[in-house]
């Protein structure tokens, strides 16, 4: 019965390592011909960039995430318009130009829904950014050659409960223990990634990046399908083009994959959780 277990076991790890493996070539595969062939291009839906130099130029990287994430995980007690003591250095940003909205002003991370004032209630927050944790994102883009309004954006982020916060990006939050906390953001494709409160409904973007951090306030996997959801109605309510993060149309197979990778995250992160001590 021992014997029996071992094998079992052993056949389950080689199971998930050839899964992981195969989804991992699959990955290079798409992305080597996304780079190499102009008709595998071609064949993408019709989405707006014809080239990835073109993606590369507009759309925001990972760390174009981490400034965005520096404003949402900066104390939210500053006050308005204070500098935030020592934000971390960041990669060179995608153009030569210096960033100059969200990571130079000190906003706090509430995702105010309205100008007039409203109720006192407790700052939206983000855990801050660890060692270990993971960036989950996703794109919508528009179809060539259309472009995104901005008024048809924030219409569409509002009916699917995405609020417009202080950080000039679009937020779903969730109250836990009498705290808003972020759980997913909606940026714009277009650098530095925010949407200027003064322009944000005559302006036009070729698309926007959904975006989410592990582990943060709700499981995981829950999180993913929300944020999921999300982006597919966002998509077909503008008419759009759904990718992944290696900006190629998003597919069942890259879906289970991800949710894979977010349960074993998860599993790790349980794993190296401090437990606390009883007195």
């Amino acid at each position: 019965m021992t014997e029996l277990r071992w094998i079992l076991l052993v056949v389950g790890i080689i199971a998930l390592v050839a899964i992981y493996f195969f989804g991992r070539q699959e990955q290079l595969r798409r992305r080597r011909r996304w780079e190499h062939e102009p008709e595998a291009r071609a064949d993408t839906d019709d989405v707006s960039f014809d080239t990835r130099a073109e993606w590369e130029e507009i759309m925001p990287e990972p760390e174009r995430f981490d400034e965005l994430r520096d404003v949402l995980r900066e104390d939210d007690e500053w006050p308005r318009g204070a500098p935030p003591p020592g934000v971390p250095a960041q990669p060179p940003p995608l153009s030569k130009q210096p960033v100059e909205s969200a990571p130079e002003q000190a906003l706090s991370s509430v995702a105010g829904q309205s100008t007039e004032p409203q109720p006192s209630r407790s700052p939206a927050t983000q855990r801050p950014f660890a060692i270990g944790d993971k960036i989950i994102s996703l794109y919508v883009v528009a179809r060539r050659p259309s472009v995104f309004r901005g008024d048809t954006v924030a219409r569409a982020a509002e009916n699917l409960n995405l609020g417009y916060g202080d950080m000039q990006i679009y937020n779903r939050m969730i109250e836990r223990n009498g705290r808003r906390q972020i759980v997913f953001s909606l940026a714009s494709a277009v650098q530095p990634g925010t949407f200027d409160a003064d322009t944000r409904m005559s302006l036009t973007t070729p698309g926007v990046a959904l975006f989410m951090q592990l582990p943060g306030p709700l499981d995981g996997l829950k999180a993913f399908n929300a944020m999921l959801d999300c982006a597919q109605q966002l998509a077909a309510e503008l008419e759009g083009e759904l990718l992944d993060e290696s900006r190629c149309a998003l597919s069942n197979q890259t879906i289970d994959h991800l949710r894979e990778e977010i349960q074993l995250h998860g599993l790790r992160h349980a794993r190296v959780r401090p437990t606390k001590r009883r007195i």
